[in-house]
C-alpha cells in the first residue's frame, strides 16, 4: 500500500475476505485467496480512515475517519450509501456495528460516544403486518427503479457539512486531471503504455 493500514474487520460470513482503512482516504477490500491486488476500493471520506467494521449479517460495513464523518458502505458498491455527521461530532476514532444489525456505536476525539441507526429510515419499534407489507412494497419499487437518473440523484442526495462538501469536490476535480493527464500521456506517447485499473494503483509490492 501507498500508505499505511489503520485497521481491518473480517467478514463474518465469508472468512477469506477482509476489508481494511487506509490513510490514504480510501477502504479496500481483499481477497486472502488472491491477495495481489484488492478485489474493491470505495472511495468517499476526504481524510484518513480510522476504523472499519463488518455487520453480521456481511453484506454491510462502517467506517470512522478523521473527517469526522461515519459511512456505510454496500460491499457490492463502491459509495456509501450513508453518511453521518453532528456538528460537535470530532474525528471518529472507533465503529462498531450491534449484533442485531440494527445500531452502530462511535467513539470520537470529543470523549463522546453515539448510537446511530444503521439504516436511517428503518422504524424502530414494533411494525404491524399492513405496515410493513408496505414498507416492503416500498423497498422493492426503489430498489427496481434505483438505477434511474432522477431516482438516483434522489438516494444519493446527503446533506454534508461545508468543508466535507469542498473537500469531496476538490478531490473529484483533482481525479479528474490526473485520469486526464494519464489520458493524453497515452496518446501522445509513442511507446504503447499498459492500462492500469485504479484498484491495481496502489499495491506497491507484494511479498511472499
Amino acid at each position: 500500500m501507498d500508505l499505511k493500514l489503520n485497521s481491518f474487520s473480517w467478514n463474518p460470513m465469508e472468512p477469506f475476505i477482509f476489508t481494511a482503512a487506509s490513510e490514504d482516504y480510501n477502504v479496500y477490500t481483499y481477497d486472502t485467496r488472491y491477495f495481489k491486488f484488492p478485489r474493491r476500493v470505495y472511495r468517499g471520506h476526504t481524510n484518513a480512515v480510522l476504523d472499519v467494521d463488518y455487520s453480521p449479517s456481511g453484506r454491510e460495513f462502517v467506517t470512522g475517519s478523521y473527517d469526522s464523518t461515519v459511512r456505510l458502505w454496500d460491499c457490492n458498491r463502491a459509495e456509501s450509501f450513508d453518511v453521518y455527521h453532528s456538528r460537535r461530532m470530532k474525528r471518529v476514532l472507533s465503529v462498531r456495528f450491534t449484533l442485531d444489525t440494527k445500531f452502530i456505536l462511535t467513539s470520537s476525539s470529543d470523549q463522546n460516544v453515539r448510537v446511530w441507526k444503521a439504516h436511517a429510515s428503518e422504524k424502530i419499534g414494533p411494525v404491524q403486518p399492513r405496515e410493513k407489507s408496505s414498507i416492503n412494497a416500498a423497498d422493492a419499487l426503489r430498489d427496481k427503479f434505483r438505477d434511474h437518473p432522477e431516482v438516483k440523484k434522489i438516494l444519493k442526495r446527503r446533506h454534508l457539512p461545508k468543508s466535507i462538501y469542498a473537500a469531496s469536490h476538490e478531490h473529484a476535480i483533482i481525479r479528474s486531471k490526473l485520469r486526464r493527464k494519464e489520458r493524453n500521456i497515452r496518446v501522445f506517447n509513442k511507446k504503447d503504455i499498459p492500462f492500469v485499473p485504479e484498484k491495481d494503483k496502489h499495491t506497491v509490492a507484494q511479498y511472499k
